[in-house]
């Protein structure tokens, strides 16, 4: 009877431990409804003491288990760019405030309404490459900003550089000067001020089924190209670009 019981003993320990093992385990995912409900409380505290006078949307609280925090997003309703998000520790103690930060919903949308446009300029010229937008990055996009500015290419607050994706039969430095002169074009009909322009050209026999690059050890890139020497068909220019990227890849 006493070896029964040990054994039982034992059994039961064991289950407990089991047990507790998988609360700590899915609180580490999960959070606990303690240290949820001690989040919401100091959200409630800290959004009447500081945005009292915001129209938010407030989402339900959540844990993060990659922050390791309960989190609250807000959204403020007179505002597009006003997104941010308040996280709290298990004890419900402030981690971190990103209202001040709001600015950078500004800047993604930017990036997200320069990428579309790429996209459309794509359609209207039946361009057989993708053609992929960006701010240059000495022009500091997100710095020159206001909160919900209004997106207008015709007064767009930077220069852009404009890049050619797509596949090749076989990859050539002739073939990339001809697309991006014919790239140029497309963006001198464009109120985008170009300064720079780039091209992705990887072999078809890399292509994946899905449409996807499967390799780009024989892909030909060159960045950094100035506008000028595309507009004037500058072929040993590109080759010299080409060929000190090379170098800067070996090195």
């Amino acid at each position: 009877m006493k070896k029964k019981s040990l054994v039982k003993g034992i059994v039961l320990a064991l289950l407990i431990l089991l047990a507790i093992l998988a609360l700590w385990i899915l609180a580490g995912f999960y959070g606990n409804p303690l240290s949820k409900y001690l989040a919401n409380r100091a959200a409630d505290t800290y959004l009447e003491t500081h945005y009292r006078d915001l129209d938010l949307d407030r989402s339900e609280t959540y844990y993060n288990f990659k922050d390791g925090a309960y989190m609250v997003c807000l959204q403020d309703k007179n505002s597009v760019d006003s997104k941010f998000s308040l996280a709290f520790d298990w004890r419900g103690r402030l981690k971190y405030d990103s209202y001040p930060n709001r600015i950078f919903n500004s800047y993604v949308r930017f990036m997200h309404q320069l990428r579309q446009y790429g996209r459309k300029l794509e359609k209207d010229h039946s361009f057989p490459y993708e053609i992929n937008l960006s701010p240059l990055d000495q022009d500091n996009l997100e710095d020159k900003l206001t909160l919900d500015q209004e997106v207008d290419f015709n007064h767009f607050p930077s220069r852009v550089q404009a890049q050619a994706y797509g596949y090749s039969k076989e990859p050539q430095i002739q073939e990339a000067l001809k697309i991006l002169q014919d790239l140029q074009k497309i963006m001198d009909t464009s109120p985008l001020k170009v300064e720079t322009y780039s091209i992705i050209l990887v072999p078809e026999k890399d292509r994946r089924p899905d449409g996807e690059a499967e390799s780009w050890a024989h892909t030909l890139t060159i960045f950094d190209i100035p506008q000028d020497l595309v507009r004037q068909g500058d072929l040993a220019g590109l080759e010299r670009i080409l060929k000190e990227e090379e170098a800067q890849t070996k090195d």
